[in-house]
């Protein structure tokens, strides 16, 4: 179980990081032996591939599989992506050993995570200007003349970066407007704007990458970042990966890039939040794993980290696709608002402190042309925009499945093999003091007048009870035909409408 958990988590991790796959992997351990999986991963790291890497398909023997695998590991050791000192064993990985196979794989996560942990603080701001003022993306640019645009074009307004005003010294506001200026002037980044962005992240090491936090301790910081960010004043700490298996965790997680999606003191903190939290995080990034709370429980550290490591690339690229949608939003309502008001200026007989308010308004107008401008060539505008409206979608749809779920507060789970209640609470990520349980009768039962029965409608899979609260005027023996009191014998057989009666047991 564990290694169909990693699977998941690697997978999902390497389906993000190259979105050039030509079909999504279904197993990253096995599909990048397929294909020009291969191919497409180096170019994601890079930018470019090896005129000798080929499909997979072409390899016929172990030999030249290895061959493929010892070229990857080279391009990506002089790409600067992994240590030069890094030994893999691709003889080893030709022959498909899932070990050698995942340990090249953790190598690159490890970058990926250390690359976005580095990036996160500009994207954890709450100022939509200073969020999408440099662009997160993880596949470098390749410099190539026939390719090349206007150096303009990627050049972010200093306008952006006025957010920081208020949080900054002059010392360095000034130090980050002459960064920008000198990095304008630069022909070619692999990441533009990338040592802009390291600025507002404090953590930073200054010895540089090489001693950087560990991947766990990244992650760590990066869960507990956004934590902070919508938990407000619950003080929520995740200090270990363990901890996510608490739902509110997730609930927050959630939070943190889409608000008001959960009010989280109204959910329990069961497996079934869990798994609305991570399906819903899931659909705002438009990615679909078949990762459950169950997997949070089995996958180990290196696991958890990949998965941990996909949702933070997904979800700040979301979130930079509504803080540009905002942008876009609130500078289109600036230039009407500008327009409007110089239309009052007209003709040419204006007083000199009307001609002063007139350039000035000009001047904020065109700078105003010229935000707008960057965002268009900066971002495909049209899929942020749809991207964000997608995602309210699935937040009301996130919501109706939690009232919903309010109004049937039940859940039926098969129990795997022989436990304690105890043992299956933890195997399920069950929360153990905050569940009532009940089992399937399949046998006539004697059932005495405070002995709590469940009904479950066979058609419309509608639960039924008569004690919680939440059903008044409802008696499950008056719908049964049953003496309103008293010592009761109860054949499930002999009600076909019903799928299953649930009695509750003693925990």
């Amino acid at each position: 179980m564990p290694l169909q958990s990693k699977i998941k988590c690697y997978t999902a991790w390497a389906n993000v990081r190259c979105a050039s796959f030509e079909r999504p992997l279904s197993n990253v351990f096995t599909d990048l032996f397929t294909g020009t999986h291969l191919k497409s991963l180096l170019k994601g790291f890079t930018g470019k591939s090896p005129k000798k890497m080929r499909g997979m398909t072409r390899c016929h023997t172990r030999r030249q599989l290895s061959a493929q695998f010892e070229l990857f590991l080279v391009e990506l050791q002089t790409a600067g992506i992994i240590p030069e000192s890094t030994e893999i064993d691709c003889d080893m990985i030709a022959k498909k050993n899932t070990k050698c196979i995942a340990e090249l794989l953790w190598k690159l996560i490890v970058h990926d995570i250390r690359f976005t942990w580095e990036r996160s603080s500009q994207l954890q701001l709450d100022n939509d200007k200073l969020v999408c003022s440099v662009c997160f993306k993880w596949i470098p640019n390749v410099q190539s003349p026939e390719q090349q645009k206007d150096k303009q074009q990627a050049r972010t307004p200093l306008s952006f970066f006025d957010g920081l005003e208020s949080s900054l010294s002059a010392t360095k506001r000034c130090s980050i407007s002459s960064l920008v200026e000198s990095l304008h002037l630069q022909d070619f980044e692999l990441f533009p704007g990338r040592e802009v962005a390291k600025t507002f992240n404090k953590k930073i090491p200054k010895e540089g990458w090489d001693y950087y936090p560990s991947a766990v301790e990244c992650i760590l910081d990066l869960i507990n970042a956004h934590l902070q960010i919508a938990s407000e004043h619950q003080k929520l700490l995740v200090k270990d990966l363990g901890d996510l298996a608490d739902s509110h965790v997730w609930c927050y997680l959630v939070n943190s890039f889409m608000p008001g999606t959960f009010i989280v003191e109204v959910l329990p903190c069961d497996r079934w939040t869990t798994n609305l939290a991570l399906k819903t995080m899931e659909e705002f990034i438009c990615t679909s794993t078949s990762f459950t709370s169950q997997d949070l429980l089995e996958a180990d550290s290196k696991a958890l980290c990949a998965y941990m490591c996909f949702i933070f690339m997904c979800g700040y690229k979301f979130k930079q696709s509504r803080a540009v949608t905002n942008c876009i939003r609130e500078l289109y309502i600036l230039m009407n608002k500008l327009d409007s008001q110089l239309e009052t200026f007209t003709g040419n007989g204006l007083e000199s402190d009307q001609s002063t308010r007139k350039s000035k308004l000009q001047e904020k107008l065109e700078e105003t042309k010229n935000e707008l401008s960057w965002l268009h060539a900066s971002y495909d505008v049209p899929f942020c925009q749809n991207w964000s409206e997608h995602a309210y979608k699935v937040q009301k749809q996130t919501k109706e499945a939690i009232s919903q779920k309010l109004i049937e507060r039940f859940e039926t789970v098969t129990v795997p093999r022989n436990m304690s209640m105890n043992d299956l609470c933890l195997s399920l990520a069950i929360a153990f003091t905050q569940t009532n349980c009940f089992y399937l009768a399949t046998e006539k039962e004697t059932f005495p007048e405070s002995r709590k029965i469940v009904l479950q409608d066979k058609k419309t899979k509608k639960f039924t009870e008569d004690f919680s609260g939440y059903q008044p005027n409802v008696s499950v023996r008056k719908i049964l035909k049953l003496p309103l009191t008293g010592l009761v014998e109860i054949d499930p057989n002999a009600y076909p409408d019903y799928h299953h009666f649930v009695p509750s047991i003693s925990w």
